[in-house]
C-alpha cells in the first residue's frame, strides 16, 4: 500500500473572510460608488444646463439694451427726434427685474456645482483606492481557489501513487527474479523514484517533508515498504492465498 505524506494544511485565517467574499465585497462597493458618483456626475449636469438657460436669459436683457442704445444711436447720428422706446424700455425693466432673481439663482448654482463636482472627485477617490486593491484581492482569490482543488489534486495523486505502487511492486518481484534466477529480462523498478507530479508552491499541495534529508527518508521508507510488499506478492503467487 503507499505511503501517503500529504500534509494537513492548517491555517488561522480558515475563520476569517475568505478572500473570494473580500474581493466580492469590494467589487460590489466599487459599483454603488460608481452608481452614486454618475448620480452627482448627473445632477451636476442638470444644475449646468441650467446655468445655460439663465445665461441666455442674461443675454437677452444685454440684447435688449444693446437695441435701445442702436436705436438712439441712430436718432442722434440722423439729427431726428427721439424713437419712442416706451415699450423696449419697459421689456429691459421686465427682463432686469427677472435677471437679478436669475443672478441670484445662477450664483447659487455655481456653488451646488461645485459640491457636486467635490462630491464626484470624494466618489473618484473612493473608487480609486478600491481598484488599487483589486489586483491583491484577485491574487489572493484565485490563490483561495487554487487551495481549496487541493483536496481533490491530493486524492487524485494518492490514486496514482497506489496504482503506481502496485505495479512497481510487481516490478520489483520480476526484477528480483530476473537478479536471483538470471533470467535476462528486467522490468525497470529503478525508475520507482522517477515519478514526478508537479505541484504549486503552497503547504495545501505539499506532500512530505521539505526538509532534503528527512525527504530522503521518506523515500527510502516507500522503498522498503515496496520491496515488502514485493516478498507478500511472492509468497501469495506461490501459496496462492489471497
Amino acid at each position: 500500500m503507499a505511503i501517503s505524506l500529504f500534509k494537513q494544511a492548517h491555517s488561522d485565517a480558515a475563520a476569517a473572510k475568505s478572500a473570494c467574499a473580500a474581493l466580492n465585497d469590494t467589487l460590489r462597493a466599487v459599483t454603488a460608488l460608481n452608481a452614486k458618483r454618475q448620480a452627482v456626475i448627473e445632477k451636476d449636469d442638470t444644475a449646468r444646463k441650467k446655468q445655460d438657460a439663465l445665461a441666455e436669459s442674461a443675454a437677452q436683457v444685454a440684447t435688449i439694451r444693446t437695441a435701445i442704445d442702436k436705436a438712439l444711436a441712430d436718432a442722434i447720428y440722423a439729427e431726428s427726434d427721439a424713437p419712442d422706446l416706451t415699450d423696449q424700455r419697459r421689456a429691459l425693466a421686465d427682463a432686469e427685474r427677472k435677471q437679478e432673481g436669475r443672478a441670484a439663482e445662477a450664483r447659487a448654482l455655481t456653488a451646488v456645482r461645485s459640491r457636486y463636482q467635490a462630491d464626484s472627485k470624494n466618489f473618484a477617490d473612493q473608487i480609486k483606492a478600491l481598484q488599487d486593491q483589486t489586483p491583491e484581492l484577485v491574487h489572493a482569490a484565485v490563490v483561495e481557489e487554487m487551495a481549496e482543488l487541493a483536496s481533490e489534486f491530493r486524492a487524485a495523486e494518492e490514486t496514482l501513487r497506489a496504482i503506481h505502487f502496485k505495479v512497481f511492486t510487481r516490478a520489483a518481484l520480476a526484477d528480483q527474479l530476473a537478479m536471483s534466477e538470471q533470467l535476462g529480462v528486467f522490468q525497470g523498478v529503478s525508475a520507482f523514484g522517477d515519478l514526478q507530479i508537479t505541484r504549486p508552491n503552497h503547504d495545501a499541495f505539499r506532500r512530505g517533508s521539505a526538509d532534503p534529508w528527512t525527504k530522503q527518508m521518506e523515500f527510502n521508507a516507500e522503498v522498503k515498504a515496496l520491496d515488502v510488499a514485493a516478498d507478500e506478492l511472492h509468497r501469495t503467487l506461490l501459496t496462492g492465498e489471497a
